[in-house]
């Protein structure tokens, strides 16, 4: 409809040509929708004959649509970025779906279809920001007919979204110190702001112009500010992240304590124990108007003084690691105490006999009581509450030295004079060991170990008859006879003190049984209880008589170990009590009887006499 078209005509036939194409009286310029007859003749057919050409008609049918126009508008000509927008389009007036748009944006060729709607269709697009210009170039329908309106470019301006920063400075703060906390714009979206933000958890808003908003704040506990929402005057919305921390720093707070009074010359110190603020601390200090800065990096620390006289400490004040201060211009004053002087002395060379030796401590200066800490070779030992003078008995040898002496004052001494040495002559100590205890008569050969310590000489008695000199070690004796035998070591010292060591070495037969003939119930550790000494028994009764016949010890039990039985206080053993009272026997001979079954199932019986030494 009211566009141009061509008609292509293509006579063949006749003679070839030339061909002449008569539409009647219509202009073939303007043929307009309806049926046309074109009359297609041969010119060269025309003969003298002939004066007519030969020709044919054709019909030709002309289709005019109706007009066809298409409106175009936006759903909004503003938005904020990624803001949902449409190009609308009325396709009710004219046209055969389905339609192909092409359009630009900015000038770029765009192109969306086929469009199989028929009435009113909106198409979603995603402009960027700024200003976006759309110009439909063509609209075609399903026959190629392009609209016959004017269609007006249509403009949609895209604002940008706002973004806020956020800072705050100084940071960190002492405490009742002021920041500033400032939100900046960045260049998006238009000014002014609404910032939506969170202070410590607590919602805020502020109204934020182009240039910035700065706001001062005091927090007395460290504050985190995070941005949540901006919105600027276009309405444009953001979603914000932006976060920051205000420290608040505690000013520095310290319990200080000092000695009333110091030693003289002695070392103290000023403890501090920090209940607030950050390390390092650093103390400023004065003594007697001497100024001193001290770095203390523990939460406990302390200044090392060394006062020699009486002297004013003034604490002016504590700078912590924030570079928090607070003043403080506390007085201190300490008193100097003399220190105390010993002089030892005593001592001697004596015997380890009971005798004893004294040693002397006399003390100047200082404020009693006195503790004096000594020693004595390894040992230690302390002794306070004493006076000027003090003197003690002790039969422990060696060299007596002081390594401590503390006042009243709790001052020490460094003035430590004199000396004491207490020399005690031992005894020599009696050791022997001897393997095997008890043997067989088939291998009757001991051997003895002198293990005695400060002895010079010794003399070994077997209890068979034979004695021999020591040598200090190991030596053999063979015993030719069954029995039990009470072997001693006797040794003896250079300052002439003796000791004897005992021990009781049992020779036993295939069946072994040893009747000792007497023992010495008196409590001396040696031969203090009655036993036979059996072995390879299966059963066995052993009683003891006094001269009168009455049984006053009876027992079923046995041993083969004198030593063992009588330090564990066995059954087997007689300890010179009568019927196991607590009333011993008087002393003299008694009877025992002895009747067993050896381990081959021989009966054996043994009578004989005893004789109790008291």
């Amino acid at each position: 409809n009211n566009t141009t078209g061509q008609i292509s005509i293509s006579p063949s036939g006749g003679n070839g040509g030339p061909y002449n194409t008569n539409w009647g009286t219509t202009n073939p310029s303007a043929v307009n929708a309806g049926s046309h007859v074109v009359t297609i003749e041969d010119m060269s057919t025309i003969t003298a004959t002939n004066p007519s050409a030969c020709y044919k008609d054709t019909t030709i049918i002309l289709t005019e649509p109706a007009y066809f126009s298409v409106d175009f508008t936006t759903s909004t000509n503003e938005i904020c970025l990624n803001d949902p927008v449409t190009l609308d389009f009325n396709f009710n007036q004219g046209g055969i779906p389905p339609f192909t748009i092409n359009y630009t944006v900015n000038s770029n060729a765009q192109s969306n279809g086929p469009i199989s709607s028929s009435g009113i269709t909106s198409i979603p697009v995603s402009p960027g920001i700024g200003n976006n210009t759309y110009v439909i170039t063509s609209i075609i329908d399903d026959n190629g007919c392009n609209n016959q309106n004017i269609i007006n470019p249509q403009f949609i301006d895209v604002n940008s979204l706002p973004d806020i920063n956020i800072t705050v400075a100084p940071n960190p703060i002492c405490t009742g110190e002021n920041a500033t906390i400032l939100f900046s714009p960045l260049a998006t979206g238009t000014p002014p702001y609404i910032v939506d933000y969170t202070a410590n958890g607590i919602n805020m808003s502020e109204n934020v112009p182009g240039a910035g908003l700065n706001i001062i704040v005091n927090p007395n506990t460290d504050q985190t500010y995070v941005l949540d929402y901006v919105t600027d005057s276009k309405g444009c919305e953001s979603t914000l992240t932006d976060s920051t921390t205000l420290i608040v720093n505690e000013y520095p707070q310290a319990t200080i304590t000092s000695p009333n009074e110091n030693c003289d010359g002695e070392v103290t110190q000023i403890q501090f124990n920090f209940t607030a603020g950050t390390a390092p601390w650093n103390v400023n200090y004065s003594a007697n108007n001497v100024p001193t800065t001290v770095s203390i990096s523990n939460p406990t620390g302390s200044i090392a003084i060394n006062p020699s006289s009486q002297t004013n400490y003034i604490i002016e004040s504590i700078t912590d690691g924030n570079n928090c201060t607070t003043n403080l211009n506390q007085n201190l004053s300490i008193n100097i105490n003399p220190l105390p002087e010993l002089i030892l002395s005593g001592g001697g060379s004596i015997c380890d006999d009971g005798s004893t030796a004294d040693i002397t401590f006399t003390i100047n200066s200082g404020t009693p009581p006195y503790t004096v800490d000594y020693s004595v070779g390894l040992l230690n030992d302390i002794v306070s509450n004493l006076g000027n003078t003090y003197t003690f008995t002790t039969n422990t040898s060696g060299a007596y030295n002081v390594q401590d002496v503390t006042d009243d004052k709790g001052c020490k001494a460094i003035s430590i004079s004199g000396s004491a040495y207490v020399n005690i002559n031992p005894l020599p100590e009696a050791n022997i060991t001897a393997y095997p205890q008890s043997t067989t008569i088939k291998d009757p050969m001991i051997n003895f170990i002198d293990i005695s310590n400060g002895h010079t000489n010794g003399i070994w008695n077997f209890d068979d008859g034979n004695t021999s000199l020591t040598n200090f070690n190991e030596l053999t004796h063979t015993y030719i006879d069954t029995g039990i035998y009470q072997v001693y070591l006797a040794i003896e010292s250079d300052s002439g003190c003796t000791d004897t060591a005992w021990q009781t070495i049992i020779i036993s037969p295939d069946f072994t049984i040893y009747i000792p003939n007497a023992f010495t119930p008196n409590n001396d550790l040696y031969n203090d209880y009655f036993l036979p000494v059996v072995e390879g028994v299966s059963e066995y009764e052993f009683s003891v008589y006094d001269r009168l016949g009455n049984r006053i010890f009876r027992t079923n039990d046995y041993s083969n170990d004198y030593l063992s039985c009588v330090n564990n206080t066995c059954s087997a053993a007689w300890d010179g009590k009568i019927n196991n009272s607590t009333e011993y026997a008087a002393k003299g001979v008694y009877v025992y009887s002895l009747i067993l079954t050896d381990i081959n199932g021989k009966i054996r019986t043994y009578e004989g006499s005893l004789l109790l030494i008291r």
